[in-house]
């Protein structure tokens, strides 16, 4: 899992380090080029906020109510 952010860390540094670790996530999952990958805009984003170390409300701010509200019935344990 990519390394996520502390809010007294939050420098220029350690953003580029979670993008990082994202972009490596990434690649360890795909073959080929990550230009070639489909993907759901709404996880990616999910994603780059959980590597950023948004908290809850924080998340929900930035993914809005509809996207935040869809990622948490599709994340469900079923």
């Amino acid at each position: 899992m990519y390394q996520t952010l502390q809010r007294e860390e939050c420098t220029r540094e350690h953003v580029v380090a979670a993008l990082a670790g994202l972009r490596r996530e990434w690649q360890e999952n795909t073959s080929g080029s990550l230009l070639d990958v489909e993907a759901s805009v709404g996880l990616l984003l999910s994603d780059l906020a959980l590597a950023l170390g948004l908290d809850a409300e924080e998340r929900y701010q930035a993914l809005g109510p509809a996207l935040y509200a869809e990622l948490a019935d599709a994340l469900q344990p079923a």
